[in-house]
């Protein structure tokens, strides 16, 4: 530093402390998350199957939404890729269930 300045002191424990706690609240998060996700999955795959469902439309309408006016591209870009991505897996059920020769 210059003349007489002092860094600032640094509480290098307390910001790792801040850091962990903000990386498991994340991993919280995304953990809650794919636990809902994978929750809708198994019932809109239980409504295909009991036919209650029209599960292609249902694929179809996830991959067709479009997000709310004012929607940070970010979240956009996250929530549209989300339901792409569940709308893929609920197809690949489907596929899988027919290959066995399984209903709906």
């Amino acid at each position: 530093m210059g003349l007489g300045k002092q860094a600032p002191a640094r509480d290098d424990a307390a910001v790792h402390h801040k850091e962990t706690d903000m990386d498991e609240a994340i991993e919280d998060l995304r953990g809650r998350i794919d636990g809902v996700a994978q929750a809708l999955m198994w019932i809109a795959a239980g409504l295909e199957m009991a036919g209650v469902m029209d599960g292609p439309r249902m694929s179809a309408a996830w991959r067709a939404r479009q997000v709310p006016a004012g929607t940070s591209a970010t979240l956009a870009a996250a929530s549209l890729r989300t339901l792409g991505q569940m709308a893929d897996e609920l197809d690949a059920a489907r596929a899988a269930r027919r290959s066995r020769g399984d209903p709906a």
